[in-house]
């Protein structure tokens, strides 16, 4: 008799469970399996007496059975009360999961990095991960590749337009997505799990309370570490949920640039007048990197000059010199020339005589040769 009257509890509590746990065939296959394992453990009991003893009769089971109605009335009429707000308001409890992509430019690139964590941070959000890269540059201190950086950061969900309005009012957004997750279903599914597995821990722990061998007390809490695991489990990607559905995941990367992109302009005008300033901008660059070149080039300049000067002093000096050279022969030819003309006055004859004659005469050619 005490054996049946313990069935009839291990059913109610069963049924409850079923109850709770409306929509999970999974669950109930697990709250059936415990159900019909903890009969058996209680079976082991010294002809079930403390069963009896605590008060567990038929008047017992009747209540057990009522309480049991009750609460499933009142979870089918939440249930009914949670869908009539649903149909009302298709917003009305759900669980949404935002994922934003922006890709910005700004001309500030120090500027915009040092103001966003603290904007982030008024806003209630925080940055989760972040990267910078720094560019390069080149010979003449341009940059070959402008800096860069990578940010994943989470938003409350609330406040996610304003942080979005802001990233707009200082940067040039170049790239803006949107993309929404309901995840209610599954959150509800994993509630109704938790709810089903708390009231079955209730039912472990009064049989827990109840048992009088060791038998019984090995069985019971067995089933009961299996159910806490569920329920810890459960509660840890609800709480992964909670997470994902309060704060907005923003996928945010910024390039700095020399020139913000300008918005797009099909008309001719605008293009004419984008042409115009794209020439009129690479002009002053080129200006801007000649006279850059020129500054940066004056020691080679200056040593080259040094050089160029060093050669053209030589150049100079052999020339005096040659020149000088040129000179003195011109003067001793000159003077046998007059030495030429007063042998020619005198009487003297021979072989000297005709021969300072001849140079004499050849003078006036190299001479002429000369200049």
């Amino acid at each position: 008799m005490n054996k049946k009257r313990l069935n009839l509890v291990m059913a109610a509590a069963l049924a409850v469970s079923v109850l709770a746990g409306c929509g999970s065939s999974k669950y109930a296959d697990t709250t059936a399996s415990a159900a019909a394992d903890a009969p058996a453990a209680v079976d082991t009991a010294a002809g079930g007496e403390y069963l009896y003893d605590a008060g567990y009769g038929e008047n017992s089971y009747a209540q057990e059975a009522e309480i049991a109605e009750e609460d499933a009335a009142s979870e089918e009429g939440g249930a009914e009360t949670k869908a009539e707000e649903v149909s009302e308001n298709p917003q009305a409890g759900r669980k949404l999961i935002t994922t934003m992509t922006l890709s910005a430019e700004t001309e500030y690139f120090d500027d915009l990095m040092g103001n966003l964590e603290r904007q982030v941070e008024e806003l209630g959000g925080y940055i989760e991960n972040s990267n910078q890269w720094n560019g390069s540059v080149d010979y003449y201190g341009n940059r070959r590749s402008n800096r860069s950086a990578s940010l994943t950061i989470r938003i409350p969900a609330e406040k996610l337009d304003g942080f979005v309005a802001l990233m707009e009012e200082n940067s040039n957004i170049t790239n803006k997505s949107r993309e929404v997750e309901d995840v209610t279903l599954a959150y509800v599914d994993l509630e109704s799990h938790k709810k089903a597995l708390l009231t079955e821990e209730e039912r472990l722990l009064e049989l827990l309370e109840m048992a009088e061998t060791v038998e019984d007390l090995i069985s019971i809490e067995d089933k009961l570490a299996n159910v806490r695991y569920q329920l810890e489990s459960m509660e840890s990607q609800l709480r992964t949920y909670d997470n994902k559905i309060n704060y907005s995941t923003v996928y945010l990367d910024i390039q700095e640039v020399e020139r913000l992109t300008p918005p797009e302009d099909i008309t001719t005008w605008g293009r004419i007048k984008n042409g115009f300033s794209e020439n009129l901008y690479g002009l002053g660059v080129d200006i801007e990197n000649i006279f850059v070149g020129v500054i940066i080039n004056i020691p080679y300049i200056l040593a080259w000059l040094v050089v160029l000067a060093v050669v053209l002093l030589i150049v100079v000096l052999l020339l005096r010199r040659e020149k000088k050279k040129k000179a003195q022969r011109l003067a001793k030819r000159q003077q046998m020339a007059k030495d030429a003309s007063a042998a020619q006055g005198g009487e003297q004859t021979g072989p000297l005589h005709g021969g300072m004659q001849r140079e004499a005469e050849k003078l006036p050619e190299e001479q002429e040769k000369e200049k």
